[in-house]
């Protein structure tokens, strides 16, 4: 591997390290906020989220070269936005008086809200890819760190071309594991059915015990983060679009099913054997078995 890909790779494993990172924080400030007591408590409580806001803002630059792998154009946009986004930010928090609504209400606002309406329009940028990128609509509807989270990480993971990024490690038919050679990916990429009705799959390998794999053609472009646990792997996936409704509740661990329009998306999570991953990716409903989902 090269210094210019050992150099992406290692920011990109940094990226998902802070995005956890992050959440964890953001949960901490939900359960400091709900347990504050009296003024002195609440003013603490301030200064607390004014400096986690500074070290917020300093992941989300660090990041910017993360995304100007995919576009330029893009990246320039997200560097205007998250400057802006932080002096909403700090402004907000000057003008919070010292009471539990107006603690709520900016806790609310400015670091966990997850709007549906948001949720939709990153769907639709990011992962569907249905209509042209349009980043006005997501200036206008993100207002929390955890929105903003959710933009970068559904962004990077959908619109990176992960095989001209990384090395290509291995290769079959349609079927590549690029970024880092382990023992586990390797296991992974030998479960992968070679007859998938898909265009092509991408597994990208960063980490000793975990992958991440699109699998296009599957519910548009499935995304299944695979860890190793113990002797089995634990499975999470999204699936952003529903073409067979039926077919769908066959799958294992299945949590959600979210309409939208006349298909839907679903997400779940398994844990098993690789064989078990082997015979959960033929169960996806491909794109080539559209069927009304929502009458």
């Amino acid at each position: 591997m090269n210094g210019e890909a050992q150099k992406n790779l290692q920011m990109l494993q940094d990226f998902f390290k802070q995005d956890e990172e992050i959440k964890k924080i953001l949960v901490n400030i939900l359960q400091a906020r709900d347990s504050l007591v009296g003024t002195y408590q609440m003013q603490r409580f301030l200064r607390l989220l004014d400096r986690a806001s500074d070290q917020f803002q300093k992941v989300f630059q660090n990041f910017l070269p993360l995304l100007e792998l995919s576009s330029e154009e893009h990246t320039n946009l997200f560097k205007n936005f998250v400057s802006y986004f932080f002096q909403k930010l700090q402004e907000d928090l000057q003008k919070c008086d010292c009471t539990e609504m107006g603690i709520y209400t900016v806790v609310t606002k400015r670091f966990s809200s997850l709007k549906p309406e948001f949720l939709d329009i990153v769907y639709q940028n990011c992962v569907a890819n249905k209509v042209a990128f349009d980043f006005k609509k997501i200036e206008e509807t993100c207002t929390s760190i955890n929105e903003l989270l959710h933009f970068y990480h559904a962004y990077i993971i959908n619109k990176l071309n992960y095989s001209k990024v990384f090395p290509i490690v291995f290769e079959k038919n349609n079927i590549v594991l690029c970024g880092k050679e382990t023992t586990f990916s390797k296991n992974v990429f030998d479960k992968f059915p070679v007859d998938l009705k898909s265009r092509y799959v991408r597994i990208l390998s960063y980490d000793e015990n975990f992958v991440y794999a699109i699998v296009r053609d599957y519910g548009h472009a499935t995304s299944l983060k695979i860890k190793k646990d113990h002797e089995q792997v634990y499975v999470e996936y999204f699936i952003p679009t529903v073409t067979n409704f039926e077919k769908i509740q066959e799958l294992p661990g299945l949590n959600r099913v979210s309409k939208y329009d006349d298909t839907g998306w679903a997400t779940g999570s398994f844990r098993g054997n690789l064989e078990d991953l082997e015979e959960f990716i033929q169960k996806i409903p491909t794109d080539f078995d559209i069927k009304k989902v929502f009458k």
